[in-house]
């Protein structure tokens, strides 16, 4: 049922406490899938999946996936698959306009932006789908493997095969496919790759309940208790986790932009990797040197000497960031360190505090 849906999503995200589009991005792509098992006209899909490709792009591959089947299943192409494209297409086309006339490009800065920043340190081709998967067993799904590989092999045995199944199964197999080519990374609990969890857990629950549903009763009691025990451990190691990434939020990020809303002027303009938390709580002018909101850094994202080039052309006031992250910039001789974190919790953790330099051309140090 649906309500199972949702409280596995729930479940399962927890721990994806990074970005509120994953969140969304999952529980739209469950209800797309469900509102089509339950036959609702295409148009609705076709919408659905407009949406949730407008969260993230790869929801796109979701709206080909269902096309495909839709083909599948039926003897000829009808004319309801015009519903499909109608209703995709609806909010699809708006969205590539927007995109093209405001930053140049169909699709968000993010997309081009998020790989090329990162493609120096992606691993070997033959080592990625091994991080990219690894990174979704990570809680009490990890006992769900047999059941899912028993299940593969389930409906690779079942004539004509289980077509609803063999969808879900193209779904999750679809979203690691996309990351591993694209965009291989599995830092901050590997939240890009969360919406695909849920799906390898109702295939998994599926595939479990055929392979142990006719297994001694003590095998049985002996993996449910094991699970429940698993999730729970997880529960409370996600929460710990949560805690040490708020603190060091609050005492790095945070902190930094209240500094900044402290102690500049508001018409100072502020450059920063990270501008989620100076963008809520400065209220500067800001240039984003990850090019997210400032794509004309993209071509150059990990170039510090044009870097620091386009920031003297922007006349940038001050600009926050972790000194390894530009390690050129931060010793740079004409940029002056006028505050830096003192919190212990980044640290503990091995990394370093954040750090606000003033630049030589900026409107303060011109004065």
């Amino acid at each position: 049922s649906f309500a199972t849906f949702l409280l596995l999503e729930w479940h399962l995200n927890w721990a994806a406490f990074s970005g509120m589009e994953i969140l969304l991005f999952t529980v739209l792509s469950i209800l797309v899938l469900e509102r089509y098992f339950a036959g609702v006209r295409l148009f609705w899909i076709g919408l659905g999946g407009g949406l949730l490709t407008l969260t993230r792009p790869e929801g796109a591959i979701l709206i080909l996936l269902l096309g495909l089947y839709y083909i599948k299943i039926n003897a000829a192409i009808q004319k309801r698959m015009l519903e499909l494209i109608a209703g995709f297409a609806l909010l699809l086309i708006p969205y590539l306009v927007f995109h093209l006339l405001v930053a140049g490009s169909p699709l968000p800065n993010t997309f081009y932006a998020k790989h090329l920043e990162y493609q120096d340190s992606f691993s070997p081709w033959w080592q990625r789908p091994f991080e990219v998967m690894g990174v979704t067993l990570v809680g009490g799904q990890i006992l769900l493997i047999p059941g899912f590989l028993w299940g593969l092999w389930q409906m690779k045995r079942r004539e004509p095969p289980e077509r609803g199944r063999l969808l879900l199964l193209a779904w999750w197999a679809s979203l690691l496919l996309a990351y591993t080519i694209y965009l291989p990374l599995t830092y901050q609990h590997g939240r890009y790759l969360m919406p695909s969890v849920p799906f390898f857990i109702l295939l998994g629950l599926w595939g479990s309940w055929r392979l142990f549903s006719t297994a001694p009763w003590i095998l049985r009691q002996t993996i449910f208790w094991a699970a429940a025990t698993l999730v729970f451990i997880f529960w409370v190691r996600g929460g710990i986790a949560y805690g040490i990434d708020v603190r060091i939020i609050e005492t790095e990020m945070v902190a930094a932009a209240s500094w900044i809303q402290q102690n500049t002027p508001p018409q100072a303009v502020v450059a920063a990797h990270d501008i989620g938390a100076l963008g809520y709580f400065a209220e500067r002018r800001l240039v984003d040197t990850a090019g997210l909101i400032t794509p004309g850094v993209i071509p150059f994202i990990r170039d510090e000497e044009r870097l620091l080039t386009y920031l003297e052309e922007k006349k940038v006031d001050y600009f926050v960031f972790f000194p390894s992250w530009y390690p050129q910039i931060a010793n740079h001789p004409n940029l002056r360190l006028v505050w830096v974190s003192t919190s212990l919790w980044i640290r503990e953790a091995g990394e370093e505090n954040i750090a606000i330099y003033a630049t030589p051309w900026g409107m303060e140090e011109a004065k």
